[in-house]
């Protein structure tokens, strides 16, 4: 072996949410603490043409890793059993979310191939490895391919960990939802809540708010660029989150990435209890509107307890959540073990010279 450390080069979705959490950011965070020379590709979410190298090309870089996020249209297809009949990286395929099971509400659902399941399994058949956020997204595809590898979603401290939103910034409550336009749906059981508590709180809405809820919202913030979107996240200055969610087979396999984000910010959170969001110290309750306006009303009663909910779920998610510090994670689902224990082995004989060298 004669580099220092271990390569991959990657084809990340897109520069929104799935492809900077899943890729974008583990990879470039990789980078700059020298633990892997990493390589992202462009986009090829929505390119008719995305260009992908051929084998050659790839032989001749010599990547350790090829990651594949959502790689299932004709382009991968083709070109995948080129890379494992040739090539000689190890191929992992990311993937994020349960798409056998999206819901009608769901838009995504429209911008689906029919025939997704045979191209997952297709383009699983020549991967060798699978990297999901979740465990219950593991049992969904385990018997589609033999290693998959489980790596929660992270936040980059350089990213979230100076974010310093303020509290009670206005004489009611402000009280917060953030989602995208597929989470329409997931705003059903929220929507009497809101009708009862329009006046006695401020609803603060970002992403989305269906023409329906408008009359009960306070303040709309458009969505944003992600390079954006923690600054624009911390301007909402909430006093309380709100993260409910439709109980069905596709948000069973969601991660728990909102509650992550909220957490982040220092906010005390209440949302649907399901099981992705039961391990964090959060307020979690049916999807019944009595239960949510108890739950509201209970906590705006005493906002210093309040406020003592929203400091534990940020020290829970920079304590466990932080994403420098558990690169080890990545660095195992994206390298095959003797990979590691070569750059290993190197750290002993060379030190500094490693997967593992560089501090955070």
């Amino acid at each position: 072996m004669d580099r220092p450390r271990p390569r991959v080069w990657a084809f990340p979705l897109n520069a929104q949410g799935i492809g900077q959490y899943r890729l974008r950011q583990p990879l470039a965070t990789l980078d700059r603490l020298a633990k892997a020379e990493c390589a992202p590709l462009p986009d090829h979410e929505g390119v008719a043409r995305a260009r992908v190298p051929t084998v050659c090309e790839l032989n001749r870089a010599d990547p350790d890793t090829l990651l594949l996020q959502h790689g299932f249209t004709d382009l991968f297809l083709r070109w995948l059993p080129r890379y494992r009949a040739s090539g000689k990286a190890l191929l992992v395929f990311g993937f994020d979310d349960n798409l056998l099971a999206i819901p009608d509400h769901n838009n995504q659902q429209h911008r689906l191939p029919t025939d997704l399941e045979r191209r997952l399994r297709e383009a699983l058949s020549h991967c060798h490895r699978l990297v999901v956020p979740i465990q219950p997204l593991a049992q969904v595809y385990g018997e589609w391919i033999d290693d998959i590898r489980v790596v929660p979603n992270l936040l980059e401290h350089r990213r979230w960990g100076s974010l310093t939103p303020q509290r009670r910034q206005s004489a009611k409550s402000r009280v917060g939802w953030v989602g995208a336009q597929q989470h329409g749906g997931d705003l059903a059981s929220l929507a009497p809540v809101m009708e009862a508590l329009a006046g006695a709180v401020q609803w603060v809405m970002m992403g989305m708010c269906p023409r329906a809820l408008r009359p009960y919202v306070d303040e709309f913030h458009q969505s944003v660029r992600y390079r954006r979107y923690p600054e624009q996240l911390a301007s909402l200055n909430l006093d309380l989150a709100v993260a409910p969610v439709a109980i069905n087979a596709f948000n069973e396999c969601k991660s728990d990435l909102r509650i992550l984000e909220y957490g982040a910010m220092g906010w005390p959170v209440i949302a649907t209890d399901i099981v992705l969001y039961r391990g964090h110290p959060v307020t979690c309750v049916s999807n019944d509107t009595e239960a949510w306006l108890n739950a509201i009303r209970e906590r705006i009663a005493d906002l210093d307890a309040l406020a003592t909910e929203g400091d534990r779920l940020r020290n829970r998610v920079r304590q466990h959540h932080t994403l420098e510090d558990r690169l080890d994670l990545w660095c195992a689902a994206l390298f095959a073990d003797t990979v590691i224990e070569q750059h290993q082995l190197m750290r002993e004989a060379v030190p500094g010279h490693s997967l593992y060298a560089a501090s955070l």
